[in-house]
């Protein structure tokens, strides 16, 4: 269920998918049976890939905006896969947050109006600290972690601060900037995560970077 109209879809009616270096990241880091956690799901792309070539994976994704949850809920009716979708963001704390909505682009919403553009869309979501929701028991402890929040990964990740310390989880996929010592880098580091860069495989232009961050030897 692709638009052609939206920049993410574009990408994948051209190259057969988007971001597919992630996606390799997660498969490479994923046993059988794990928990794997999709935080911004977008359009469920990753979700999708991983459920449907990981059967036994349990995989729960967190994404915020309405339109894409229910077009993620009509992806798992028409391809039979079970998917915990969780309507929420992600962040360092459990309350709400105004989420700002790029009608021609559902990749570039999120939290910031990067512009201050007065006219951007937006409307109140609610979010949670990822620690909070396996307390709750309403997600289970990740093994592999995908992060795409357009610059609230540092907040998610602070949400998360009991997940990093299990050694359960061996793997954070994530975006950020190029800077080697950016904040999120220094962060995922203080948990003992080792991080390498991941070469993009389809000629899209971004100024950001896709990482990986494992637990180091």
């Amino acid at each position: 269920m692709v638009d052609p109209f939206q920049g993410i879809d574009t990408v994948i009616l051209e190259s057969g998918f988007y971001e597919e270096e992630v996606y390799r990241a997660v498969a490479r880091n994923l046993k059988p049976h794990d928990v794997f956690w999709d935080v911004g799901a977008n359009l469920g792309l990753h979700s999708l890939t991983v459920k449907s070539k990981f059967p036994s994976v349990d995989v729960f994704a967190f994404e915020p905006n309405p339109a894409m949850v229910s077009l993620l809920h009509r992806s798992c009716d028409t391809n039979g896969l079970e998917i915990n979708i969780h309507p929420v963001a992600l962040d360092a704390h459990d309350g709400s947050a105004e989420f700002f909505i790029h009608a021609d682009n559902a990749g570039r919403c999120g939290m910031y109006n990067r512009n201050a553009d007065p006219d951007l869309p937006s409307l109140n979501v609610k979010t949670f600290s990822g620690d909070s929701l396996i307390a709750d028991g309403a997600a289970k402890p990740p093994n592999v972690i995908k992060i795409d929040v357009e610059g609230h990964e540092l907040p998610a990740l602070h949400g998360i601060r009991r997940v990093l310390e299990s050694p359960s989880l061996r793997a954070v996929v994530f975006e950020d900037v190029s800077d080697q010592s950016s904040p999120v880098k220094q962060f995922l580091s203080g948990y003992g995560f080792a991080i390498d860069r991941l070469s993009r495989m389809e000629s899209t232009q971004h100024n950001l970077e896709n990482y990986v961050a494992t637990r180091a030897a």
